[in-house]
């Protein structure tokens, strides 16, 4: 194995391998560090979604509640 990294520096066998070795890792840490921003991303949307949809629900029952009492006086 041969890697060329810059003019001034040539690796090979071992020292080639290690380097390409330590920039799968490096590769393969940084690429799981975004997918864990992104899984932590979406769990933080899908949470505020909830947050918002809870908050309709109470309102819309709120105003459920209202039209029934409305609905009681009127017909008194």
């Amino acid at each position: 194995m041969f890697v060329k990294w810059s003019d001034s520096v040539e690796l090979r066998g071992r020292k080639a391998s290690r380097l390409n070795t330590w920039e799968v890792i490096q590769k393969e840490n940084l690429l799981s560090a975004q997918n864990k921003r992104q899984r932590e991303s979406d769990t933080a949307r899908l949470k505020n979604t909830s947050v918002k949809v809870d908050s309709m629900l109470k309102q819309m029952s709120e105003i459920r509640d209202h039209d029934r009492r409305l609905l009681v006086l009127e017909t008194e």
